[in-house]
């Protein structure tokens, strides 16, 4: 079992290492919707701009409504 103290020294790590301010907000799709399952597939090794394009076609397709 991980203790308190070895997940204080994870984020401690992550924070000094990581340029979490550098990170772009992503849309996110509900977990029962549909959407996130085509997001999982479609987002395997692509950049992420022609995944939310998947998604915005789909829903445009099938008169969907893409979370925003």
């Amino acid at each position: 079992m991980i203790t308190k103290t070895e997940i204080q020294t994870f984020v401690i790590f992550c924070k000094s290492k990581l340029k979490l301010t550098a990170l772009v907000q992503r849309k996110v799709w509900l977990p029962q919707s549909t959407l996130c399952i085509i997001d999982a597939v479609f987002s395997i090794g692509v950049p992420y701009t022609s995944t939310e394009n998947t998604v915005n076609h789909f829903c445009e397709q099938f008169s969907d409504n893409p979370a925003a």
